[in-house]
């Protein structure tokens, strides 16, 4: 029950997250990133582990991105 949740938020973050809108100011431009979550299995049951992994690309260059640092 709790890991469906916490899934459950990750996933509406996720989802709520092209929304969101930024302060831009004149002299600095911040390139549009996007956020890639993989996941161990599709199905869990009560005592199971979740292992996930997530990372961050540009969304122009398709590289790695060391802008956001926190997921």
């Amino acid at each position: 029950m709790q890991i469906k949740t916490i899934l459950l938020i990750v996933i509406l973050f996720l989802a709520a997250a092209p929304f969101t809108v930024a302060q831009k100011t004149p002299s600095m431009e911040v390139p549009m990133e996007k956020v890639y979550l993989h996941t161990s299995t599709a199905l869990l049951f009560p005592g199971d582990y979740l292992y996930y992994k997530a990372y961050v690309r540009e969304a122009q260059t398709k590289k790695l991105s060391y802008i956001s640092k926190v997921a």
